[in-house]
């Protein structure tokens, strides 16, 4: 079993700002996405879709409480990253375990979702 995707549903804002950290950001690409009856993208790491926006309202989706914590990748270049953050003026933390060659970097997106980095 392997992580396909995680899904974001909000408004087209929210999934505006959403889309342009996940692609600023992270280095995500925009790709193509299925004909369906909403507005939304499908954000591309190589080959793979990750992140699916999908437009909702509160006619669409009944109120739900968000119990996921974060979403984790896995990256190259930590170097570049923190600088891609810094540039952005996005807040993060980091943890470095040298006895495991392994960072993290800790975030948020615009929806409140968090974020792990792992570089190894």
């Amino acid at each position: 079993m392997r992580l396909e995707h995680f899904n974001i549903s909000g408004s087209i804002e929210l999934l505006e700002a959403v889309r342009t950290f996940y692609i600023e950001v992270l280095g995500l690409t925009d790709g193509p996405r299925p004909a369906v009856p909403t507005r939304g993208y499908w954000l591309y790491s190589g080959n793979d879709a990750v992140v699916h926006l999908n437009e909702s309202s509160d006619r669409q989706a009944p109120p739900r409480a968000n119990y996921l914590d974060h979403i984790a990748f896995a990256c190259d270049d930590v170097a570049t990253v923190e600088r891609r953050l810094q540039a952005h003026h996005t807040e993060y933390s980091i943890n470095r375990y040298p006895a495991v060659n392994l960072t993290q970097i800790f975030l948020h997106d615009p929806a409140g979702t968090g974020i792990e980095l792992n570089f190894r």
